[in-house]
């Protein structure tokens, strides 16, 4: 007769060997919320950018203000974050993000309509 232990240890092992197996590991749901700091390296030269986030669900809706050396922007922002991937649309523009988010780090691009992608980097300023 087996030990009643074994009950316990084998669903746990088939659930060990089958994450093994197949290289799959449950997806840890990513944070954005909070405000964001870093810089967006423009055709003009770097300019700093401030995000701020919130997130229902998979949705996320927030702000930026873009300032660089030759101009000002700042809007509003709507998208989704599902994994890692972050995926936003400036409101009223062709502009976007579409960032990587890893902990405290955002990496990226920032498309501007006529002015292509430009690379995105921040981190998360805690309180």
């Amino acid at each position: 007769m087996p030990c009643s232990g074994w009950r316990f240890i084998q669903p746990v092992l088939v659930l060990v060997f089958l994450s093994i197996g197949t290289g799959v590991a449950p997806a840890l749901a990513q944070s954005v919320e909070e405000t964001w700091v870093g810089t967006v390296n423009t055709d003009f030269g770097r300019a700093d950018i401030t995000l701020h986030f919130v997130k229902v669900g998979e949705k996320i809706t927030g702000s930026y203000d873009l300032r660089g050396p030759s101009r000002s922007r700042s809007g509003r922002v709507r998208g989704t974050l599902i994994g890692e991937q972050l995926d936003l649309l400036v409101a009223g523009t062709g502009d976007s993000i579409t960032a990587r988010v890893t902990g405290d780090q955002l990496s990226g691009v920032f498309t501007e309509g006529g002015a292509g992608e430009q690379r995105l980097r921040a981190t998360r300023r805690r309180y």
